[in-house]
């Protein structure tokens, strides 16, 4: 594979977050993640197109196989490091994710080997994300918190990870492994109500679809 830039890491990172998720991968939809002009994602994805990175067909843009593995690869890496600084360095769920950042593009194979035996091989991050050779299928379903009604249970397993999410998470008292039933939703806002421990939480509609769970 043609010699990678941290930029070029990330654009691929995106892509393959974004094909993840369901979505339909625009220029328009990787310039608001990446918080850029359509411009200057059409100009890269030229350029990672030309080096066969990525696959641009009829407004869809795919990564090959090779990109998939590769940035498999690299969001292991990240999230392995966030797994690290949250259970060793004693970072907050909210900071590790800054730091991985950093760590993940100077990260070669032999340490990220020595890193996964250390910590005895995670399969989630602390924001509940898949570290994939360390993942096996499960028959566990997860889909959007968004998605659920009234009467649903539920359990946190992954959320974006967005420091002002996190933080609002942190308030809320709420994290991985959090188990609720919902008792309603707000007819104006959207908004939902649960109950978690004997408490009763309102969720803002934002929060709602960054957050996935598993239903009981």
């Amino acid at each position: 594979m043609k010699k990678m830039t941290n930029n070029r890491e990330d654009y691929l990172k995106i892509i393959f977050k974004l094909k993840e998720a369901g979505f339909k991968v625009t220029n328009k939809l990787i310039a608001q993640h990446l918080n850029i002009s359509t411009a200057s994602v059409s100009e890269m994805l030229k350029k990672l197109a030309k080096d066969n990175l990525v696959v641009l067909y009829k407004n869809n843009i795919d990564l090959t196989d090779e990109t998939i593995e590769f940035t498999k690869n690299l969001l292991s890496k990240h999230r392995l490091w966030e797994t690290f600084l949250l259970t060793k360095l004693n970072y907050t769920w909210q900071d590790v994710h800054e730091q991985a950042e950093r760590l993940e593009h100077v990260t070669d194979e032999s340490l990220k080997a020595k890193l996964n035996e250390y910590l005895d091989y995670p399969v989630f991050c602390p924001h509940g994300s898949i570290i994939y050779e360390n993942f096996k299928e499960s028959n566990e379903d997860v889909v959007g918190m968004d998605s659920l009604v009234i009467n649903d249970i539920a359990k946190i397993v992954r959320v974006h990870s967005d420091k002002e999410l996190l933080s609002y998470l942190d308030r809320l008292g709420l994290n991985i492994g959090s188990e609720f039933e919902v008792i309603s939703r707000d007819i104006f806002d959207n908004s939902m109500k649960i109950k978690y421990k004997d408490n009763e939480i309102i969720v803002s509609v934002k929060a709602l679809s960054a957050i996935f769970v598993s239903k009981k």
